[in-house]
């Protein structure tokens, strides 16, 4: 039996889940899940957020087998699942709004094993920004 997933999460600067900024990347968040959760050794997920002036990159980082080199661009192709009951739409989801955010999402292995992905997104502007 598989260990429940656990998520971590760290930030350098706290962001204000409030803002359009906040609330696309939970969202985004919130698809890729799902997706790196199921595979994972222990079930952990680490995220991460950083502010670096009027960006935020954002982390998701999992222990599980990785995404062999040949398979990392058609992850994110629609309908492309290694999944028995996958849609292969979550990663797709994810590109696309990235890209709306004049970004691209990016995986890598991670350091001891699994994957990392990583993308950009504007920092919202307005109240709550410290």
């Amino acid at each position: 039996m598989a260990a429940a997933p656990r998520y971590a999460a760290s930030s350098g600067r706290s962001l204000n889940s409030s803002s359009a900024s906040g609330l696309a990347s939970a969202s985004l968040l919130a698809m890729g899940m799902p997706f790196t959760a199921a595979r994972t050794a222990t079930g952990r997920v680490d995220l991460a957020a950083e502010v670096d002036g009027d960006r935020v990159r954002i982390e998701v980082r999992d222990d599980g087998p990785g995404v062999p080199a040949e398979l990392r661009e058609k992850v994110f192709t629609p309908f492309f699942t290694t999944r028995e009951k996958g849609t292969g739409l979550g990663l797709a989801f994810v590109r696309e709004i990235v890209r709306d955010h004049d970004s691209e999402v990016v995986v890598r292995d991670a350091p001891g094993g699994g994957s990392v992905f990583s993308f950009e997104l504007p920092r919202a502007e307005g109240k709550g920004h410290a």
